[in-house]
């Protein structure tokens, strides 16, 4: 015959297993959470190519990288705005379609202008650069890719 004490290391066995899982679950949502928070800034990966390139091809760099450092900024404050009206509109009483699709194109219209700015600032760039200076750019660029999308290559 078993007493109540036969099985009480067998229930503190998994309580203590079952804490450890909580306690690392909840540290990867904890750094999955925090990891979103921290954003590098958009054009890093060609300012760290400054100190290599000639002065003039750094010049060049140094513009448009700010340059597009200012458009993200303004297109990422126009994405968020159009995205609380976006959040808005799918909870308005009674529910409008045509609003609903305003809101959309609207969000679509903001990624779209801010995508269109940066390619013109980038192609001006490319166009401006040494024939150096943008073989430098394509070989941080694939650097950089290969950071953003490690198992893509």
């Amino acid at each position: 015959m078993s007493s109540i004490s036969d099985c009480a290391p067998r229930r503190w066995g998994w309580l203590i297993a079952s804490v450890a899982l909580n306690l690392v679950l909840l540290g990867l949502m904890l750094a999955w959470v925090w990891g979103m928070h921290t954003k590098q800034p958009y054009m890093s990966w060609q300012r760290s190519l400054l100190p290599s390139m000639s002065a003039a091809d750094a010049a060049i760099v140094q513009e448009a990288a700010t340059r597009i450092e200012e458009i993200k900024a303004q297109g990422d404050a126009l994405v968020r705005a159009q995205s609380v009206r976006l959040r808005n509109e799918i909870v308005a009483e009674p529910f409008d379609r045509a609003a609903m699709e305003g809101a959309i194109n609207a969000l679509d219209a903001a990624r779209n202008d801010e995508q269109t700015a940066v390619g013109r600032v980038f192609l001006d760039e490319m166009t401006a650069l040494s024939p150096a200076g943008r073989i430098s750019v394509k070989a941080a660029a694939e650097r950089q890719s290969h950071r953003w999308f490690p198992t893509r290559h």
